[in-house]
């Protein structure tokens, strides 16, 4: 017996902000549906541990503003994506409708459910004009990929994270072993 063809439908911004919330996480690119479950502790982990040590950072160094998700990220009429954590350049907090052009980092907790998402079609749109910088944090293999507009590869970081955005004065600094052995330990 043949299975019914599954209608394509394309989502709006609207449409996704609509959807009563359940739990999980939804987002779209270009019309297409995206559903996340409701992160793990060891990934929630992760986002408050690195969204700390990036706001104590970039505060005082006044070159931006970091949110956390949930908070959309609207880049056009059928693209909206929750970034795990993302730094929007100083000046005027954004509102929520801000195109992210001014995003200097995003960051993304890999996930079983969200490895393709965060790896091929979220970093084809952060790197095509969305951010400067694009981190995809590997909790299971403990390493970061350092994703940069223009480059094919990504540069793997197992041991220091650095980062030195324009005008800071000097450079933000995490090590990893100590981050995901507390990370990893939820």
């Amino acid at each position: 017996m043949a299975m019914p063809a599954i209608e394509h439908r394309l989502w709006t911004v609207e449409e996704v902000h609509a959807i009563p919330d359940d739990g999980n996480r939804y987002e779209c690119i270009d019309g297409e549906l995206f559903v996340s479950p409701s992160p793990t502790r060891a990934h929630q982990q992760a986002v408050l541990e690195l969204s700390v040590a990036l706001r104590t950072y970039v505060r005082p160094q006044q070159v931006g503003w970091v949110w956390i998700a949930p908070s959309d990220l609207i880049l056009a009429p059928r693209t909206v994506v929750q970034p795990d954590i993302r730094v929007h350049a100083a000046g005027p907090r954004a509102t929520r409708d801000e195109v992210g052009a001014a995003s200097l980092l995003i960051v993304e907790i890999l996930s079983p459910s969200t490895a393709r998402l965060d790896r091929h079609e979220k970093r084809r749109l952060y790197l095509n004009g969305v951010t400067a910088l694009y981190w995809i944090v590997d909790l299971a293999s403990e390493l970061v990929e350092v994703w940069v507009p223009g480059v094919d590869q990504p540069f793997i970081v197992t041991d220091t994270l650095t980062w030195e955005p324009r005008g800071a004065s000097t450079a933000f600094s995490i090590e990893l072993a100590p981050f995901f052995a507390d990370v990893n330990a939820w």
